[in-house]
């Protein structure tokens, strides 16, 4: 599959859907220490990371490693493999992974990886590469999950297909900065090249470090985030500038292929983006859910809703991500 149809079928995905509201209580995986680092990296829970380590992880684009994705189960994959080269050793820890997960609520990128890597190490049954993504992104969505979490789907989407329909190295890791570049205008941000730079090299290298916040998730005497934290910060000081160019966004499409269509596309993309209604703005419809029912009183406040009850309970709901938070008071 070429990179633009990708692109393209992800920009769909991307626009297309409003996440609904969902009034459930989420059940949370169970977390050890009290390192709000470790608890991010490894369990998803961002609430109480610091602001300034969030906007660092923002600045270089590593949102991602804070969402247990394919580079968290990679890593488990990695330490299984240092014990057994077996396949069917490799199906039966992702399905059991699977059994573990999936009762939570949440989790979804981690969900679809698993999924992913069933149906890649399936011992009876053996798909291409392509076939497993078709068919992973197929249950996903017959199973409720872009429904659910739109921006999940779209990101865990667009992210695997580029890694899988890569030519080589250099051309999917410039189809990567595209993509964060794409990214970064449609959540109204500036982008910044160098520091992309810095977060794409260190996604390459956090399947390794996942493992060593984990062991220190049970040992908290250990150094390893404060190690992590403060290679951050350094490349932090050095991200360089940051842009919001409407043209900025064309130059890894002009690097990765001189294609006359490649080109074109990403001509068409930038117009629409810059343009067009595509791109949401603070106060628009485009991330904004309906509120729960049964409210006597609504008020619309930045980014989310105040609601009031019969039973003189008020809740704040505001979109935090891509997860909406809710914190009632009575």
């Amino acid at each position: 599959m070429a990179f633009r149809i990708v692109i393209a079928i992800f920009i769909v995905l991307l626009v297309s859907h409003t996440p609904p509201w969902s009034y459930r209580e989420k059940k949370r995986i169970p977390t050890w220490g009290n390192n709000p680092l470790v608890h991010a990296y490894i369990f998803g829970n961002k609430t109480k990371l610091k602001k300034d380590i969030k906007n660092i992880h923002k600045d270089l684009n590593l949102q991602h490693l804070m969402t247990p994705s394919g580079l968290h189960l990679g890593s488990l994959l990695f330490l299984l493999g240092l014990f057994t080269k077996r396949r069917s050793w490799r199906f039966l820890f992702i399905t059991f992974l699977g059994y573990l997960v999936f009762p939570y609520d949440g989790l979804d990128s981690f969900k679809r990886m698993i999924l992913f890597g069933m149906f890649r190490t399936n011992p009876l049954w053996r798909p291409n590469l392509f076939l497993c993504f078709i068919l992973t992104f197929s249950f996903a969505f017959i199973g409720g999950q872009y429904i659910e979490n739109p921006l999940s789907f779209s990101l865990s989407f667009i992210f695997l297909a580029t890694l899988l329909t890569g030519k080589n190295k250099i051309k999917t890791f410039l189809c990567l900065f595209f993509i964060q570049a794409l990214l970064s205008e449609w959540f109204s941000r500036e982008f910044y090249p160098v520091g992309t730079l810095f977060g794409l090299i260190l996604s390459l290298v956090s399947p390794f470090v996942f493992p060593l916040l984990l062991l220190e998730a049970f040992w908290e005497a250990l150094p390893f985030s404060e190690i992590w934290v403060y290679l951050l910060k350094a490349l932090y000081k050095i991200k360089g500038y940051g842009f919001h160019l409407p043209f900025f966004i064309l130059l890894p499409c002009l690097l990765m292929s001189y294609q006359k269509r490649l080109i074109g596309f990403s001509l068409i993309t930038s117009f629409l983006f810059y343009h067009g209604t595509l791109t949401p703005r603070p106060k628009t419809v485009a991330f904004i859910s309906p509120p729960p029912k049964g409210a006597k009183k609504i008020k619309r406040l930045k980014n989310g809703y105040k609601l009031e009850y019969e039973n003189e309970m008020r809740c704040y709901s505001r979109l935090k991500g891509d997860e909406w938070s809710t914190h009632c008071y009575q």
